[in-house]
């Protein structure tokens, strides 16, 4: 997950360079600065939470991608172009799947 942030990052980087459009050029800017913050703040989580164990460090995790997941869905909300809107939404998806994965990690064992 913290490859998948640096290269969202990346790809917000390389979308604020090549648009014309000034909106959403600022719009990819910020969502590479957020992207960057988030990297950071999943691998300071992994160091500050390592002593107490997977199962915080995991729910620490959970949290912040739900957080990025209710990001993109409000962003995507105000999206007219079809391009950017799909970006959104391909986004918007690996963070359900990352969600979905971490859900199932922290379940109970024996919990179906």
């Amino acid at each position: 997950m913290l490859i998948q942030e640096r290269a969202a990052a990346a790809v917000f980087s390389e979308a604020a360079d090549t648009t014309n459009e000034p909106k959403l050029k600022k719009l990819f800017s910020e969502l590479e600065q957020c992207s960057r913050k988030h990297h950071a703040r999943m691998f300071d989580a992994l160091k500050k939470d390592s002593d107490k164990g997977d199962v915080q460090w995991l729910r620490n995790l959970l949290w912040l991608e739900m957080e990025n997941h209710s990001l993109y869905n409000r962003l995507m909300a105000g999206i007219v172009d079809p391009s950017t809107r799909q970006l959104f939404q391909q986004l918007r998806d690996a963070k359900m799947r990352s969600i979905t994965l971490l859900q199932e990690e922290l379940r109970p064992r024996g919990e179906k």
